[in-house]
């Protein structure tokens, strides 16, 4: 899926920039950015969450007083892993003019450590 992702992406300079953009918006890990949780800095534990890109759970039969049901941290992590994977596969694709290639990968890195 990657391969052909950079392909279309050579091809169609504004796919490339549009897919990253999706994938910035869908998985805060993939800029990355990390909001530590402070207890009093949000209205609610549900705002922090829904930040840090936490989806409404298909049930909302547990939802209370008119809150919205969460998804469970596991699916949270097994979606954010996927579109990791598909993020670190589509940098490391091999191709002469891909535009978002190992040095955007590095840059990740880098960013990722000056986070921790």
């Amino acid at each position: 899926l990657a391969e052909v992702a950079v392909r279309v992406a050579v091809h169609e300079p504004r796919f490339g920039v549009v897919l990253i953009a999706l994938l910035h918006e869908a998985c805060v890990l993939s800029v990355p950015k990390l909001y530590p949780f402070v207890r009093g800095r949000y209205a609610s534990d549900e705002e922090y969450f829904t930040l840090m890109g936490y989806s409404p759970a298909e049930d909302q039969s547990g939802a209370q007083g008119g809150a919205v049901a969460l998804e469970t941290t596991d699916n949270y992590c097994q979606r954010l892993r996927g579109f990791m994977l598909f993020y670190a596969a589509y940098m490391q694709v091999d191709h002469a003019r891909h535009p978002h290639g190992m040095p955007a990968a590095w840059a990740w890195v880098s960013r990722l450590i000056n986070k921790v």
